[in-house]
């Protein structure tokens, strides 16, 4: 178990280092100004000593006004390097964020399988796992290196001041470090839960937003209600355990540090009245003692903080290695549609290797309305997916051309459809309809099938377009919508998933009728459960059934 977790923190440090390395400069210069001010907050009370024993010592004061002169010069870099390593800090981690959400909605496009994405929250993905990467390594790992040099640094200068003192303070951290590594476990057990139930209630409320009717209907009834409930009281629980265990670890900070000062006080304030040290060195000591107990307890904090962040790592890095769509070797990029004729000769789709449907036998032709019918659940969907290649699927052809020998952009450009849950890609209407013109294709619809179309949509989208937005769209109307992206969108294939069944019935007149006319130079395919009488009357129809 312990030789699995190295290796996979290996892998992750390996992840972090190689989608950081585009600012890697940048970052060499925040460590460097980083470990400058360590060295300046170091050097710091050694100059209190030499000003306390030397310089008020003496009566020449033109050695006072150069001591100020050089602790003047000392302030003003360090506070330079203050600004500049706050500047840096946050302009690297907001590049990495701004480089990483990119990259992951680059990705987005590229996922092989939409059930890829079950289990992961793009949301908390993108606000909150992201932007960790970077700051785990500013804000931890960078930390963590410094604190450790403050620590060496305290524990050699005060060896050479008073050894002492130095091995009571490191017997007395030993025992602290022993009982800090226990409740740090606890914490980390702790706050992996809480990242977890976070991501069930962020996942509830949105399931909430998208059903919110029924939540209303159902109320304090409903399954949402009481599973949000459920994880708010127990999130509430680990909240509160947390901050006990937080609460016995800052008892146990403040235990351990009153008790170096007492007994400082009390060893320092012996060693001065005898004289084996000087006022100068009892202040010192009274310094280093504090900035060794605070890189001592950031050292044990940020290591509870590096493996909670670890896990939003963890989680990134597993998204980007989600596999891609397959590549398409020696593409054909000058894919010219003829007849338009999808063609299934005993094929297969399926799902993450699970066959959903198999031997179909169809042939889907321009000049008439090709029907899909079937029960819910047979697997109507998942075959106009494969079309789409967000499913498997092998033996499905396109004018003689196998579907898996055309890049999965270049085949989404050529089908327009409308799914069963219409989708947007803006909230704007117009955005909509002019992101789909955009989409052209079909050099060969003629203009009277154009025209066809624009009065169509002229009669059926006229109250739409006032509305200005999708949100304020009822359902049938969203269905209306996507139907005329799809074909606002010139394809050489039309796919109507379930897309009539929301219509009301003179919507659902004017668009059979609009499919009987544009059925000549557009491959139309209408997926339903029952057949749907047209006006020419000249259909095909298919009978999906389920896998036995």
């Amino acid at each position: 178990m312990f030789y699995k977790r190295i290796i996979m923190n290996k892998q992750l440090i390996k992840f972090l280092v190689f989608n950081i390395s585009f600012q890697k400069k940048t970052i060499i210069i925040y460590l460097l100004i980083s470990l400058i001010l360590s060295v300046l907050y170091l050097a710091l009370p050694l100059l209190a000593k030499y000003f306390i024993d030397n310089v008020l010592m003496d009566t020449d004061s033109q050695m006072l006004t150069a001591f100020t002169l050089l602790l003047l010069i000392i302030i003003i870099f360090l506070l330079l390097f203050i600004f500049l390593k706050s500047y840096l800090n946050i302009k690297t981690i907001s590049n990495s964020n701004l480089h990483l959400r990119k990259k992951a909605l680059n990705k987005l496009t590229r996922i092989r399988s939409l059930n890829q994405l079950k289990g992961i929250n793009v949301v908390q993905l993108m606000n909150n796992d992201i932007p960790v990467c970077q700051n785990i390594v500013n804000n931890t790992a960078i930390n963590l290196v410094l604190n450790t040099i403050t620590l060496v640094g305290v524990i050699l200068i005060l060896s050479y001041i008073e050894i002492k003192i130095l091995i009571v303070m490191l017997i007395i951290f030993l025992f602290y470090f022993c009982f800090y590594k226990i409740l740090g476990d606890k914490i980390y057990s702790v706050n992996r839960r809480i990242i977890s139930f976070r991501d069930k209630i962020s996942n509830s409320s949105e399931q909430i937003n998208n059903n919110f009717i029924a939540f209303k209907y159902y109320n304090e009834n409903s399954h949402l209600y009481k599973r949000l409930l459920k994880d708010f009281n127990y999130t509430n629980y680990l909240h509160h355990k947390n901050g006990f265990l937080s609460s016995y670890l800052s008892l146990l900070n403040s235990l351990v540090l009153y008790l170096y000062f007492i007994i400082l006080f009390f060893y320092g304030g012996l060693s001065v009245l005898k004289g084996s040290i000087t006022l100068g060195d009892f202040f010192t000591i009274f310094i280093y003692t504090g900035m060794f107990l605070t890189p001592a307890r950031n050292l044990s904090s940020l290591m509870i903080q590096l493996k909670t962040q670890l896990i939003s790592v963890n989680r990134v890095k597993n998204f980007f290695e989600l596999e891609d769509e397959a590549m398409i070797l020696n593409p054909d990029n000058s894919l010219r549609i003829s007849e338009g004729k999808i063609t299934l000769k005993q094929a297969v789709v399926s799902i993450d290797k699970k066959t959903i449907v198999s031997g179909l036998e169809m042939d889907f032709q321009r000049g008439k309305v090709n029907f899909l019918l079937g029960k819910n659940g047979v697997g109507k969907s998942s075959l106009i997916l494969s079309l789409l290649k967000f499913n498997d699927s092998r033996n499905i052809y396109i004018d003689g051309k196998e579907f898996d020998e055309i890049p999965p952009k270049q085949i989404r450009s050529i089908i327009g459809v409308s799914l069963q849950q219409p989708q947007f890609t803006s909230n704007f209407i117009s955005q909509n309809i002019l992101n789909a013109q955009k989409r052209g294709s079909n050099s060969q619809i003629s203009l009277h099938i154009q025209k066809e179309i624009e009065e169509s949509a002229e009669k059926l989208l006229r109250n739409i377009r006032k509305k200005n937005v999708v949100s304020n769209l009822s359902s049938g109307e969203k269905q209306l919508m996507s139907i005329f992206c799809a074909l606002y969108s010139n394809p050489e294939v039309l796919v109507l998933d379930e897309s009539l069944s929301n219509l009301d019935h003179t919507a659902k007149k004017e668009m059979i009728d609009l499919i009987d006319k544009i059925n000549e130079d557009i491959t139309c395919i209408v997926i339903d459960h029952n057949h749907v009488e047209t006006q020419k009357n000249i259909s095909s129809e298919y009978q999906l059934n389920f896998v036995e």
